[in-house]
């Protein structure tokens, strides 16, 4: 297909073909990129049998953006996409599931523990996506140095510029 100018306009290639773990780290708008990827998967659902792992952090269950989205994913998706929420302050001590996510939302923030406990392991097989907020450049920081600590390498993330 063209633009209207006439130029030819990539075709949108299928996320992540070759990689069999997937998991995405995101925080507040940095959700967008990754919403994108994810409905893709999920038009592909007959066919893309692949988990997805999303560690969404947010500074309060208040803050909490594109939750419609994510809601229609995790119905699309089913078991296929495993949504962790992480709120960085809250008035509550224990955050309750709600109706459409079994994880228990966590009150703090996404540190090197967590992703041993919850991303796939580094394996050539192994994508990593981070998407955070672009006012939060030293977030970003601390998530790849946690990263590359865990042994994921540069060919296993793929970070995102928003």
């Amino acid at each position: 297909s063209t633009d209207e100018s006439g130029n030819d306009i990539p075709m949108l290639q299928y996320p992540m073909a070759d990689k069999s773990s997937i998991a995405m780290i995101a925080n507040g708008v940095g959700i967008t990129p990754l919403i994108q990827i994810l409905k893709e998967m999920s038009l592909h659902s007959e066919n893309d049998t692949r988990c997805v792992d999303l560690l969404f952090l947010n500074s309060t269950n208040r803050d909490y953006i594109c939750q419609s989205e994510l809601m229609s994913l995790k119905v699309i998706m089913k078991n296929r996409l495993n949504l962790f929420d992480f709120f960085e302050r809250s008035k509550h001590k224990l955050l309750l599931t709600n109706s459409w996510n079994n994880n228990l939302p966590t009150v703090g923030t996404i540190d090197k523990q967590t992703m041993q406990r919850l991303l796939p392991k580094p394996s050539k097989e192994t994508l990593i996506l981070v998407a955070v907020d672009p006012e939060n450049v030293k977030l970003q920081k601390v998530l790849i140095k946690n990263l590359l600590e865990l042994g994921y390498t540069d060919d296993m993330l793929h970070v995102f510029q928003t």
